[in-house]
């Protein structure tokens, strides 16, 4: 496959590129120190323990596209109903003190904050069942350079 801008024949898939860069990491290390202080000696122990994953740059831009989360929303949802009702008590507990009042200005976020959070929904599921399988597609098709990192599209037919 040759690239269309430098003209090299160093053209791999993404997901060759993505998963070259990625590394498991794993890594533990253990410690003693002896100290004099005041107190006399002082004896110190230590022990750390670490493990994740490392990405180079250029996994990171060839890496798939991503499908949006559901659970995110959900949670904003949930802290916004959690935070709504004393926040909304503290505002008009000064301008005026009538617990229907109250219950009404509640009611109204509640119908308003949850529209937000539907419609919120609506969109992720759109790009999760029409946006991404093209995105996807179109990143399965693709050939990225080692050369020059132009990202293209082989000509119909190769």
């Amino acid at each position: 496959m040759q690239c269309p801008k430098c003209k090299s024949e160093d053209a791999v898939k993404p997901s060759v590129v993505h998963a070259s860069g990625l590394s498991d990491i794993q890594f533990h290390s253990r410690g003693h120190a002896w100290a004099l202080g005041d107190g006399g000696l002082l004896l110190g122990f230590g022990s750390t323990k670490a493990i994740g994953t490392s990405q180079t740059q250029l996994s990171k831009l060839a890496a798939p596209p991503r499908k949006k989360r559901y659970r995110y929303l959900i949670l904003a949802w949930l802290i916004g109903f959690f935070m709504a009702e004393p926040l909304i008590d503290v505002f008009t507990a000064s301008a005026r003190n009538s617990d229907a009042l109250l219950r009404q200005d509640f009611q109204t976020f509640a119908y308003v904050f949850s529209a937000l959070v539907v419609l919120g929904l609506a969109i992720f599921w759109r790009f999760n069942h029409v946006i991404f399988p093209r995105r996807r597609d179109v990143w399965n098709r693709s050939f990225m350079c080692q050369r020059c990192g132009e990202v293209f599209h082989p000509p119909p037919g190769q």
